[in-house]
């Protein structure tokens, strides 16, 4: 009974099986791939997508503001880029979670370049135009 109890055990080392290894490495590999084709699609949405926002944003072209201003044309309260998400959101229809805005803060009546970093190295240049209220 002894002997057999000790035939039943699992093997402590298995060993070389070639035919195991190389079901187990084609497995792997093939996971590899799959899962690198899934984020390769994965990126060429969010690019897509950050290239939509891009043309939306550039077919608005400007957000206007209104600020009050002293007689020389200096605001009152500077206006900050986190202003401009609401605005930018509500004329594309879009969220903006993620976008960078990169801009001077606008101090004065005039017009500003605003740079909008949507990911993936794409960026939408519009124009922050502030008028005095």
């Amino acid at each position: 009974a002894a002997a057999e109890e000790e035939e039943e055990e699992e093997p402590k080392f298995l060993g070389l099986n070639p035919t195991w290894l190389t079901r187990r490495h084609v497995n792997a590999a093939e996971m590899f791939h799959i899962q690198e084709e899934i984020k390769a699609a994965e990126r060429e949405a969010q690019l897509r997508m950050a290239n939509e926002t891009k043309s939306k944003l550039e077919e608005m072209g400007v957000v206007e503001m209104g600020g009050k201003a002293d007689d020389e044309g200096r605001l009152l309260d500077p206006i900050k880029k986190d202003a401009l998400i609401n605005p930018m959101e509500e004329a594309i229809g879009e969220q903006l979670d993620h976008a960078i805005l990169t801009m001077d803060q606008a101090t004065e009546v005039g017009e500003y370049p605003v740079q909008v970093g949507l990911g993936h190295g794409v960026v939408a240049h519009i124009t922050l135009e502030v008028h005095k209220l």
